[in-house]
C-alpha cells in the first residue's frame, strides 16, 4: 500500500525529492521485490536530482553484488561448451561497460574520494582479476606468482579512466593520495607482467621486445612518481620513500642521479605544501562552514574579488578548482557557494564542457534557486544554445521552483528569463520580432506564475512587463491592459488598487481618475488594515495634488487625513485592549516614535528595505556588517566568562529586558513593559546568546520551516515553537554560531508564511547550569530534585529538533546541551520538573524515530557520582608525529619493546591525524621501557612519549587550556604554531603544569609526570614541516634512531631497522650521499 501511495505521488509531484527517497528506500527494502524495477527508479531518480555519496555507494554495491554473482556463474559454465562459454564473456562485457558507466555518472555528481577509489579498485580487479581465496597451505608458492591480465577490460579502455581520476583527484591535498595508489598498484601490476613474460622467453628476439617492454613499464611508473612529487599533497614523504624504495629496485645504478632530480621536484613542493597544509588547519578550525571555505579559496585567488588580480599559475588554478569541488560538496544546497564557483570559472577557467557541467550540477543541487537558473539561461545563451534549448531550461526551471512554493525564486527566475528577451531588443535596435518575443516571454511568466501561485497578493512578475511597456516600448495603453486584467482576480486588494492609482497619476490623462480608484478601492475594504492603505494614498494624493482650497470641502486633504488618524487610533486601541487582556500595558508613545523613526528614512532606502524584506530566505552573509556584529557579539558573549561579567553588567543595566511574566513575579518587578520589541529576550539556556526570538508567529506553524528561513555559514541547530504566558506563541531558533544569531536579528523582521514577525535576540539567564534545583530545601526531606537526564548512544545522524520533539511529551524542556563527535553523539536535556526527567527514563533501552537499530541510554545525571578514572600504566600517549605517519609506522617503532595490544590515532573533525595517538603494550614494564623513544625523530619531527593519563583532555602534560587554547604563566593566551601539540614529555613552551620539559615562561613542569625519560632538556622547535638542514645543525644533536639528552639516566640509543625492505634507501641515507658530494 505504501508503494501505491508513493507511486500516486510521484505521478502528480515528480519533482517531489523526498517521495523519490522514499520509493527508492522502500523498493530496497522488499526482499521480493524485483531488482529492474529499484534500477530503473534510482535512474529516474538521478534524472532529475543529484545522488548523495552514501546513495551512490548503495547503488554501486548492489550493482556490484550482481556482477559478482554472474562472473562467478559464468565461470562454472562446463570447458566443453565452447558457444555458451563465448556468449557468457560476451555477457560479462556487457555487465562490465554497464558497470563503467554507472561508476562515470557517480564521479560527475560530487568530488567523492571514496567514489573514485572504489570505481578505480573495479577498473583494476577487471584488468588484473584477483585470485580466490585459497586455504591450502600447499600452494603458498603458486600465490606469490604476479596477477596476470586476464579480466575482461584490455589495458587500453583501462588506463584513460585512470587518467581521468587524476584529473580530478590530483589536487585534493589531503585524500589524493588514495586514488593515486590504486593508480599506482595497477602500473605495478602491470610492470610485474612484463618482467615475468621477459624471464619466461626463450628466443632473443623475444626477449628484446620484452625488456623494451620491461623498459616502458618502468618509465611509466617512474613517470607516476615524478608526477607525484610535483604535485603538493599531505604524503609527499611517503611518496618519496616509495619512489626511493622502487629506484632502489629497478634502477640501482642510476640511483644518485634520479634522486638527485627528485629531491629538486620535491623540494619545490614542499614549499608549497606547508602553505597547503595551513589553509587545511584553517578550515579545519572554521568546522568546514561556507566562510572557511570561502576564505580558504579567496587566499588561493579563487574568490569574487580576486578576478582582476595576477594570473593564476596551472597548478594554482587546478588546485582552486578542487577547492571549489570539495566546497559544493560539503555545502551542496548553498545557492551563493555554487554562484561564487560559476563566477571564478567564467572569468578564469572558461571551458565550455567545464561550465556547463558545473552550472547544470548546480541547479540539479539548487533546484530551488531563480537565480542559479538564471545564471543557466545566461551561460547557455552566451555558450549559444538554441532558443529551443533555453526554453526546456526554464520549463524545468519553473517546475522545481513551483514545487517548492517559493513565490520570491519564481520572481527571480521570471527576471532573468525576461531579461535575455530584453538584451535581443535592445541588439536587435526594437526590432518587430524581438519585441513580440519579449511580450510572449512576459505573457507566458505571468500566467505560469498565476497557476501555480494563484491566492499570492503579489504582483512583481506583472510590473516587470509594464515597466517594459512603459519605458521600452512606450505603449501606455497596453500597461493599462495588464492592470486591468488583475484587476478582474484581484478586486479587493488594497495593494493592487493602489499601484493602479499610481500608474494613472503618472501616466494616465486626467488625475480625477486616479482619485476615483482609490475612491472604489475604499468602497471594497473590510478589514482596517486595508482601509488605512488606501486612505494614506488618498491623503498622500490630496495633499500633493488636491486644489489649495481641497482642506475646507468633503473628502478634501483634512477630511482624508482625519480619517487616517482615525483608523491607525481604532487599531492602538484595539492592540491596547488585546495587551491589558494579555497582562501588559501599551505604551502609545513608544510606538509612535518608533513610528517617526521609520517615516524619517529616505524614500529610497525605505524601498531597498521592501525589497529585502519580501525574500523568504534571508542571506546572513550579506547583509551583516562587521562593525555592528562585533559590538552586537560584544553584548551576548556568555556572562560566564569572568574578563566580560562587568561589561555585560553594564549592557543589561542599560538596556530594557523583555523578560517572562513568571520571572517579572520572582524579581517583584513591574508588568508594565510595553509590548514592543526590545533590545534582549532572556532566555535561562546557556546558549542564549546564539538563540533568536521569532515574536508571536502562528501556533500552526510548522517549526521546520525555520530551518530554512536564513541562510548563515552553517545551519541551525535547533528550532521550535514556545507558547508563552500570555497565550500567544514564540518560535526560537538556535544557531552554532552567536554572530549568525545577531546577524539575523539586525533583519528586525522576518515574514513567516506571508506575515511579518519581529526579531529578537536572547541572551542567557543569570544561572549555571546545575544538575539540582537551586530550591531544594524547599523539596521534601531537603534532597534535592534532579531534572537533568543523560542520553547516550545516540546515532550521529540525531539533531536537536528530533531530541526535543521525543522527550518534549514528558514535560517542558528548559535546555538541552547536545555534543557531537565525528563517532558519537549525547546529550543533557533538563527538564522544568524533576517528575519529567523521571517520565523520561523509560525511553532508556529504546530507540529514536529514523533509528530503529540504535538503542540509547538514559539516566539522571548526577555530577557526584562521577568517579576519577585510573590511568592505565600500560598506555603510553605519543604526540608530534606527522600527518602521514600511519599504525603501521608506530608498531614498528614501538614493537622493539614488547608486545603490543593496540595503537589509536587521533583524528581531527576533517578526518585527518592530529599527531596524537595512544600505544598499550600488553604489560607494563614494556611501556615503561617504551618511554625510551621520548624525543625520538620520525619523519624529520620529534616525537613526544609520555604515560596516558585519562583524568586530563589532551593528556597529562598538554599545555592547551581547557578552550584549546595555550595559556602562559601570566593567564595570557598564545596562539599555538600550525600543528604544535608539544607535551607528555616533548619539548616545549610548556603551560600552566604543562609539559614535563617545559618551563620558560610556560611555566613549571611536573617532574613525576613523564617519568625520568620526560626531563627532556634539549628545546627542539616543532612544525609540521621540518627542513632538510634542520637535522644537521649541531646543537640540536638528535639523529634518527638516537634519544634526545635527557637528565637524569643515561638512555641507550635504540638501533632503527631498515622497514623498507632489502636494499631499499631511507631519507637519511639520501641526505648522507648529498652531503658527501
Amino acid at each position: 500500500m505504501e508503494l501505491l501511495s508513493l507511486l500516486e505521488e510521484l505521478s502528480e509531484r515528480p519533482f517531489n525529492y523526498d517521495a523519490n527517497l522514499n520509493y527508492v528506500k522502500l523498493l530496497r527494502n522488499d526482499t521480493n521485490g524485483n531488482p529492474s524495477d529499484l534500477r530503473a527508479a534510482r535512474q529516474a531518480m538521478h534524472s532529475l536530482f543529484p545522488l548523495s555519496e552514501d546513495l551512490w555507494i548503495e547503488w554501486l554495491d548492489d550493482e556490484l553484488a550482481v556482477f559478482s554473482n554472474f562472473v562467478a556463474s559464468s565461470s562454472s559454465l562446463p570447458s566443453s561448451s565452447s558457444s555458451p562459454e563465448e556468449n557468457s564473456v560476451v555477457d560479462v562485457q556487457e555487465k562490465g561497460l554497464f558497470l563503467l558507466d554507472l561508476f562515470n555518472l557517480a564521479v560527475q555528481d560530487y568530488l567523492s574520494i571514496p567514489l573514485w577509489v572504489k570505481y578505480l579498485t573495479f577498473v583494476k580487479d577487471s584488468v588484473f582479476p584477483p585470485r580466490p581465496t585459497n586455504d591450502n597451505e600447499d600452494d603458498e608458492d603458486e600465490d606469490d606468482s604476479p596477477l596476470k591480465p586476464t579480466g575482461w577490460l584490455s589495458l587500453d579502455l583501462a588506463r584513460p579512466i585512470f587518467q581521468s581520476s587524476l584529473q580530478a583527484t590530483n589536487h585534493h591535498f589531503t585524500q589524493s593520495h588514495l586514488p593515486w595508489t590504486v593508480y599506482r598498484d595497477f602500473e605495478t601490476l602491470v610492470l610485474l607482467d612484463s618482467t615475468s613474460s621477459t624471464a619466461a622467453t626463450t628466443t632473443a628476439a623475444a626477449a628484446a621486445t620484452k625488456n623494451s617492454e620491461t623498459k616502458t613499464a618502468v618509465d611509466a611508473v617512474r613517470r607516476i612518481h615524478l608526477s607525484r612529487l610535483a604535485t603538493p599533497h599531505a604524503t609527499l614523504d611517503q611518496t618519496w620513500q616509495d619512489y626511493s624504495s622502487f629506484e632502489t629496485k629497478h634502477d640501482p645504478s642510476g640511483y644518485e642521479g634520479r634522486m638527485k632530480h627528485a629531491s629538486s621536484i620535491k623540494a619545490k613542493s614542499e614549499r608549497e605544501s606547508r602553505k597547503r597544509e595551513t589553509s587545511e588547519r584553517k578550515l579545519a578550525e572554521t568546522g568546514g562552514s561556507a566562510h572557511g571555505w570561502l576564505e580558504m579559496i579567496e587566499f588561493w585567488g579563487g574568490g569574487c574579488t580576486s578576478t582582476g588580480g595576477k594570473q593564476l599559475s596551472q597548478g594554482d588554478l587546478f588546485f582552486v578548482r578542487t577547492c571549489w569541488e570539495r566546497a559544493v560538496k560539503e555545502l551542496w544546497n548553498d545557492a551563493t557557494v555554487w554562484e561564487r564557483y560559476i563566477i571564478f570559472l567564467m572569468n578564469k577557467m572558461r571551458v565550455t564542457p567545464v561550465v556547463m557541467g558545473v552550472v547544470n550540477r548546480a541547479v540539479r543541487n539548487c533546484s530551488w534557486s531563480g537565480e542559479l537558473w538564471g545564471h543557466r539561461l545566461r551561460i547557455g545563451e552566451i555558450l549559444g544554445e538554441s532558443e529551443e534549448e533555453l526554453n526546456d531550461v526554464f520549463g524545468r526551471a519553473y517546475s522545481f521552483i513551483i514545487e517548492s512554493k517559493s513565490v520570491d525564486q519564481y520572481v527571480l527566475l521570471a527576471k532573468n528569463r525576461c531579461g535575455l528577451f530584453r538584451r535581443r531588443v535592445l541588439e536587435e535596435s526594437g526590432s518587430l520580432p524581438a519585441r513580440t518575443a519579449l511580450r510572449s516571454a512576459h505573457e507566458e511568466a505571468i500566467q505560469i506564475f498565476r497557476q501555480g501561485f494563484p491566492d499570492v497578493d503579489d504582483f512583481r512578475v506583472e510590473q516587470e512587463a509594464i515597466h517594459d511597456e512603459i519605458h521600452l516600448f512606450n505603449d501606455i495603453a497596453r500597461a493599462r491592459s495588464i492592470y486591468d486584467t488583475l484587476l478582474l482576480s484581484h478586486q479587493t486588494s488594497a495593494h493592487l488598487c493602489v499601484l493602479i492609482s499610481d500608474f494613472e497619476r503618472h501616466h494616465g490623462r486626467d488625475l480625477n481618475r486616479s482619485h476615483w480608484i482609490l475612491k472604489q478601492g475604499l468602497q471594497k475594504q473590510r478589514k482596517d488594515e486595508d482601509r488605512l492603505i488606501i486612505l494614506s494614498a488618498m491623503a498622500a494624493f490630496e495633499k500633493e495634488c488636491s486644489s489649495s482650497s481641497g482642506g475646507d470641502e468633503s473628502g478634501g486633504f483634512y477630511d482624508v487625513f482625519g480619517k487616517v488618524k482615525g483608523i491607525e487610533w481604532s487599531l492602538v486601541v484595539q492592540r491596547q485592549k488585546a495587551a491589558k487582556k494579555q497582562g501588559w500595558s501599551f505604551d502609545y508613545s513608544a510606538q509612535q516614535a518608533q513610528t517617526q523613526l521609520v517615516q524619517s528614512q529616505e524614500p529610497q532606502a525605505m524601498e531597498t528595505m521592501q525589497q529585502e524584506d519580501s525574500s523568504m530566505v534571508i542571506d546572513i552573509d550579506q547583509h551583516q556588517n562587521a562593525e555592528s556584529l562585533k559590538r552586537e557579539l560584544e553584548q551576548v558573549s556568555s556572562p560566564n566568562r569572568n574578563a566580560k561579567k562587568q561589561k555585560l553588567k553594564h549592557t543589561e543595566d542599560a538596556m530594557e529586558v523583555d523578560v517572562s511574566e513568571e520571572e517579572q513575579q520572582k524579581s517583584g518587578a513591574s508588568t508594565t513593559a510595553a509590548p514592543v520589541k526590545k533590545d534582549f529576550y532572556v532566555l535561562n539556556d546557556s546558549n542564549a546568546g546564539n538563540i533568536i526570538r521569532l515574536i508571536n508567529v502562528k501556533p500552526e506553524t510548522d517549526s521546520t520551516f525555520f530551518k530554512t528561513l536564513f541562510r548563515t555559514k552553517a545551519p541551525p541547530v535547533d528550532y521550535y515553537l514556545k507558547a508563552q504566558e500570555d497565550g500567544t506563541t514564540d518560535g526560537f531558533i538556535e544557531f552554532s554560531r552567536a554572530e549568525d544569531a545577531v546577524a539575523a536579528a539586525l533583519k528586525d523582521t522576518v515574514k513567516v508564511f506571508g506575515v511579518s514577525v519581529s526579531i529578537q535576540r536572547c541572551i542567557p539567564a543569570k544561572k549555571k547550569w546545575d544538575d539540582f534545583d537551586e530550591n531544594a530545601g524547599e523539596t521534601e526531606a531537603g534532597a534535592a530534585e534532579q531534572k537533568k537526564i543523560y542520553v547516550n548512544s545516540l546515532d550521529v545522524g540525531v539533531d536537536k529538533p528530533l531530541l526535543r520533539q521525543v522527550f518534549g511529551h514528558y514535560g517542558k524542556i528548559k535546555e538541552i546541551r547536545f555534543v557531537m563527535r565525528p563517532s558519537i553523539a549525547f546529550a543533557y536535556i533538563e527538564f522544568e520538573t524533576g517528575k519529567s526527567a523521571e517520565r523520561a527514563l523509560e525511553l532508556d533501552g529504546k530507540s529514536l524515530p529514523g533509528f530503529p537499530g540504535r538503542k540509547i541510554g538514559v539516566a539522571i545525571s548526577d555530577k557526584s557520582k562521577t568517579k576519577k578514572r585510573i590511568a592505565d600504566p600500560k598506555e603510553l600517549i605519543v604526540t608530534n608525529f606527522t600527518i602521514a605517519t600511519t599504525k603501521d609506522d608506530l608498531h614498528r617503532l614501538f614493537e622493539k619493546f614488547g608486545k603490543l595490544k593496540d595503537i589509536r590515532l587521533l583524528l581531527d573533525q576533517s578526518g585527518l591525524p592530529r599527531g596524537v595517538g595512544f600505544v598499550e603494550f600488553e604489560d607494563e614494564a614494556s611501556a615503561k621501557s617504551a618511554l625510551q623513544l621520548n624525543g625520538t625523530e620520525l619523519d624529520g619531527k620529534f616525537l613526544g612519549v609520555a604515560p596516558s593519563d585519562p583524568n586530563v583532555r589532551g593528556g597529562s602534560h598538554s599545555t592547551h587550556g581547557p578552550h584549546g587554547k595555550q595559556h602562559d604563566r601570566d593567564g595570557g593566551v598564545q596562539i599555538p604554531q600550525q600543528r604544535d601539540r608539544p607535551g607528555l614529555g616533548h619539548p616545549g613552551r610548556g603551560g600552566r603544569g604543562g609539559g614535563g620539559s617545559g618551563g620558560g615562561r610556560g611555566g613549571k613542569g611536573t617532574a613525576n609526570q613523564g617519568g625520568e625519560a620526560a626531563k627532556v632538556t634539549t628545546a627542539v622547535t616543532t612544525s609540521s614541516f621540518v627542513p632538510r638542514t634542520a637535522s644537521r645543525k649541531p646543537q640540536l644533536n638528535v639523529k634518527p634512531g638516537t634519544v634526545a639528552a635527557v637528565a637524569g639516566p643515561s638512555v641507550t640509543a635504540v638501533p632503527q631497522k631498515n622497514t623498507d625492505g632489502v636494499g631499499s634507501k631511507t631519507q637519511d641515507d639520501f641526505r648522507k650521499m648529498l652531503m658527501k658530494k
